[in-house]
């Protein structure tokens, strides 16, 4: 009873330490897309690990200005570790050819340098970087293990319109150890790049290959490496893994990308991780039959409904179309319809790490013929079973079943201990037993005939009459922006979709679609039978536009445009057609009305005066009068000799970016003769707030939003009648840096700002007295002027400032008031 007993404890310890043995397993099949259910936010410090090649985008980590802020110096960083080389540099959708030399053809010759460091642990510093900006980056500063460019832009407001560009690199990412040469190389080998993330002690999980199967690695790789016929001739490797992952993705989850690039496994099974690409494994031992279960099973012939599906469709990241998610031909099979009593349902899946519409054709019909083997089943297996490991196929021949050497794959391995019929208390020792958990398979899984298995991915479609799951999308897709009123609000933007119609006989009504360009969901309107619609109450932004053809069962793939809306910070169109009458001392304008209803709606045509009658500009001229009203056709304004210009101005400020004008040359004719004349300039002595003289000019000092200039008075010595005109020359300047910040910084902010000449303003003012101005008069008030008529004795001027930001100032360069009386 005692070694009973005994025996009894011991078979339990020995049930707890194997009857569980360690085992990890993941891939195995295609995930399904999760579409944009939940956007995670990526972290400011996450890196790009970038495997085969890809195009990445950049992340500016450091920018600083040089050279009286002409220069504009980035570090721009491509992934967090060492990688084998560069392609092409984009500049959003651009490309930047590169002289191989440091510097740029074409446009940006003269205008683009470069330094590419390959992110090696011994790299040195960004020697360019160092001598533009000795104090901020040093010998210290070498990104040791980054992967980085430093760039040098050199300011051209032509090329840099819009302000810093987004910046893309084509990568050839990591160098991946092949156990097969004993070399570490550039590779694209899909089961290598599993092993590799697996071994990454930085980003994975720093798995030594020494814990890794060996064998099943190399035969892996040699699968991945086969070539495969293609339909349009030539050939391809069968599996390539060419993508981006990032550091603050889970590791699991980039686990599962990487081995979506050769629906491969990956299992930790009693220690040592197994790596296996898609491929057929014959069996390795005979049949098990009957004699070899020590306990009665049951068979699942079906799977569940919900994980069922015939068709496979997704998108994969197309190099030919600058990396953008792009969708393979949708992999479909007529026979396992008619098997589903004739619908078809898709699974979608996302292949961001295949490069070829081919290959994820190749990767999707496996995965299909995968879940079209429903057939599983728990064998409680006689110690025999101890031959089987995860992952290896097993033939069954189960003569009540109708099998005969029937393969099935292991997906588990559970071993479990038991007795004889005596128990705890019989004469002997039960024996151990094993569980496999087994799904059907078959050898036609992996097979892959290009003829018959490949749709070529085809730019322009065949316009016959689609199938009732094959929608064909609208014929053209339209947008354009226009502005509506609201009784409530004023002035609001909308986009309005136009599209031809689809050539597809089933086609119902329409899917009208949109979003951001960086959201990933789909906005919906309601579905339309026309071939229009409207987006009101539409953001700025940059947008994306679709419309879906719609049939009674499904949708078509939507047709998009990428359209950028301004709404109401498109700035008005330019003032047309204006001309001016002289009648005395007015002139009558007439323009046409503007076609801009965020202009006749809370706008104004706004009139400025510059003395010059040939070369003046809207930065050097000087308000003159009252604006009008934005929905005028026409004016009066005081009449003096040089140019008015014109510009509409909307109800949020934005003027026009062009500028109507019309000369006038005024003499003395009409009987005036000229009593005095102040000329301020060069040395402007009067009295000055908030401005100086500086290099012959009035300037408002720095900082201030405005100022004035006071001067004269002039005395008449007795009431006259008299009329005085003012005449100011000057410029709008950028007080400010040209470039943002020289430290460190995370903002896109423009860095090439043009001044407008709406930033700051001057107008004259005048007042009058009928004392003597050198005693105690009595003012009256101040009053605007360019030319005005006055019966006064003493006169007074003032110039004043106004600036919207205290980042521009005005450079008065002439000033002066010509008094003339009748003659």
């Amino acid at each position: 009873m005692a070694v009973s007993a005994a025996l009894s404890v011991g078979m339990r310890l020995l049930q707890s330490l194997i009857a569980k043995p360690q085992q990890e397993s993941f891939g195995g099949q295609l995930s399904r897309d999760p579409g944009s259910q939940l956007t995670l936010p990526r972290a400011a410090d996450a890196k790009n690990i970038v495997f085969g090649k890809s195009r990445v985008q950049g992340n500016i980590v450091f920018w600083g200005t040089s050279d009286n802020k002409r220069i504009l110096n980035l570090i721009v960083e491509w992934a967090g570790h060492e990688i084998d080389g560069y392609e092409e540099l984009y500049f959003g959708d651009e490309v930047v050819r590169l002289d191989g030399a440091g510097g740029a053809y074409d446009k940006w010759q003269g205008y683009v340098f470069y330094q590419d460091f390959l992110g090696t642990e011994d790299q040195p510093a960004a020697g360019g970087l160092m001598q533009q900006m000795p104090s901020k980056w040093t010998s210290a500063h070498r990104g040791a293990g980054v992967a980085y460019s430093y760039i040098a832009l050199h300011r051209n407001p032509g090329l840099f319109t819009q302000g810093l560009p987004n910046m893309w690199r084509v990568v050839r990412g990591k160098k991946l150890y092949d156990l097969r040469t004993g070399t570490t190389a550039f590779s694209d080998n899909a089961a290598l790049a599993v092993a590799a993330w697996l071994n990454d002690a930085k980003y994975g999980r720093g798995i030594s290959y020494d814990d890794m199967d060996l064998d099943a690695l190399e035969a892996s790789a040699n699968v991945c490496d086969e070539t495969v016929p293609l339909k349009e001739g030539g050939t391809e490797k069968r599996f390539t893994a060419n993508g981006v992952l990032s550091s603050d993705t889970p590791f699991v989850d980039n686990l599962e990308k990487l081995l979506s690039a050769s629906v491969g496994k990956a299992m930790f099974i009693g220690g040592k991780w197994t790596i296996k690409a898609a491929a057929w494994e014959e069996p390795q031992f005979p049949s098990f039959t009957l004699a070899d279960f020590r306990d009665t099973f049951s068979v699942q012939f079906f799977q569940p409904k919900a994980d069922s599906f015939n068709a496979i469709k997704g998108t994969f990241k197309n190099p030919a179309k600058l990396s953008q998610k792009d969708d393979f031909p949708a992999v479909t099979s007529a026979a396992y319809e008619a098997e589903d009593g004739g619908g078809r349902e898709f699974k979608d899946v996302a292949l961001d790490f295949t490069a070829t519409a081919s290959m994820c054709q190749r990767l999707a019909r496996i995965d299909m013929r995968k879940a079209r083997q429903p057939i599983t089943f728990t064998a409680p297996m006689k110690p025999k079973g101890l031959r089987s490991v995860p992952g290896d196929v097993e033939r069954f021949t189960i003569a009540e079943l109708g099998w005969v050497d029937k393969p099935f794959e292991v997906t588990a391995v559970r071993h479990v201990m038991g007795f004889g019929p005596g128990g705890d208390e019989g004469q002997g020792m039960g024996v151990i037993g094993v569980d496999l958990d087994l799904r059907e398979t078959a050898e036609s899984i992996y097979a892959w005939n290009p003829a018959l298995d490949e749709s070529v991915l085809d730019p322009a479609p065949n316009t016959t009459l689609p199938g009732l799951y094959d929608v064909l999308p609208p014929a053209s897709l339209a947008v354009l922006e226009e502005l509506y009123e609201t009784r409530a609000i004023g002035v609001k933007a909308r986009a309005v979709l136009s599209w031809g119609a689809s050539p597809d006989g089933f086609v119902r009504e329409y899917q009208p679609l949109w979003r951001l360009q960086d959201e990933t969901e789909w906005r919906r309107l309601p579905r339309v039978t026309g071939l229009s619609t409207t987006i009101d109450d539409i953001a700025p932004g940059s947008w994306v536009f679709g419309v879906a053809a719609c049939n009674r069962v499904t949708e078509s793939e939507p047709l998009v445009v990428y359209r950028d809306i301004r709404g109401l910070l498109a700035p008005p169109d330019s003032p047309q057609n204006v001309t001016g009458v002289v009648l005395g001392n007015a002139v009558l304008f007439d323009w046409d009305p503007t076609p801009d209803l965020d202009v006749r709606i809370g706008g104004a045509m706004v009139v400025r005066h510059d003395p010059a009658l040939s070369g003046a500009s809207w930065e050097t001229a000087t308000p003159v009068g009252k604006p009008f009203t934005g929905n005028s056709a026409g004016g009066a304004l005081p009449c003096a000799t040089g140019t008015y210009l014109f510009r509409w101005r909307d109800s949020s400020g934005q003027y026009s970016t062009g500028t109507a004008s019309w000369p006038i040359e005024q003499g003395n004719a009409d009987g005036w003769s000229v009593l005095d004349t102040l000329a301020e300039d060069p040395s402007f002595g009067g009295t000055k707030t908030n401005c100086a003289v500086s290099g012959g000019n009035l300037v408002l000092d720095a900082g201030e939003a405005s100022g004035a200039y006071r001067f004269g008075p002039v005395d008449l010595t007795a009431t006259t009648n008299v009329r005085v005109t003012g005449r100011i020359a000057g410029q709008v300047v950028n007080t400010s840096d040209l470039w943002d910040s020289t430290e460190l910084c995370d903002s896109e902010e423009s860095w090439d700002e043009v001044v407008s000449g709406n930033e700051v303003t001057a107008r004259l003012w005048v007042r009058k007295t009928d004392d003597d101005p050198a005693g105690s008069p009595v003012w009256g008030e101040w009053t605007p002027f360019l030319v005005a008529e006055f019966a006064a004795r003493g006169l007074e001027f003032e110039l004043r400032f106004a600036a919207a930001d205290t980042d521009y100032g005005l450079e008065v360069s002439e000033l002066d008031v010509v008094v003339e009386a009748k003659t």
